[in-house]
């Protein structure tokens, strides 16, 4: 038995916070420049942030408003699962898109496990 304690995403999990961090990487000078994006002036509830989620099995891809993490000066955004939207259980990927009156970001795609729970509730 493992005596370890490791978060874990479980299918059907209500409240699991998936983050994004926005940022920006200028390849002209070297070493290369990574600065932060500040998203604060994007409007969650409009479509300004808008995360994409690839399902397992059938890739069927899964749309989300995202919010701030904090205030969106830190260029940290969320999406907070609701009932039903990590299913099925298998291999995710994530990726968040950024709408700001001076450009779209779209940030690293992340990849995620979602396990098996074993309860039906």
């Amino acid at each position: 038995m493992a005596d370890e304690c490791e978060a874990k995403i479980f299918e059907g999990d209500v409240g699991t916070e998936i983050r994004f961090k926005v940022w920006t990487c200028d390849e002209t000078v070297d070493p290369h420049v990574v600065e932060l994006v500040d998203i604060s002036s994007a409007v969650p509830a409009s479509g300004d942030i808008e995360i994409i989620f690839i399902r397992p099995e059938d890739a069927t891809p899964l749309k989300v408003d995202g919010v701030f993490e904090t205030d969106g000066t830190d260029s940290l955004c969320k999406h907070v699962s609701v009932a039903d939207d990590l299913v099925p259980f298998g291999d995710w990927i994530g990726q968040a898109r950024i709408k700001l009156t001076d450009g779209r970001w779209a940030t690293s795609t992340i990849e995620f496990e979602v396990f098996e729970k074993l309860f039906d509730d």
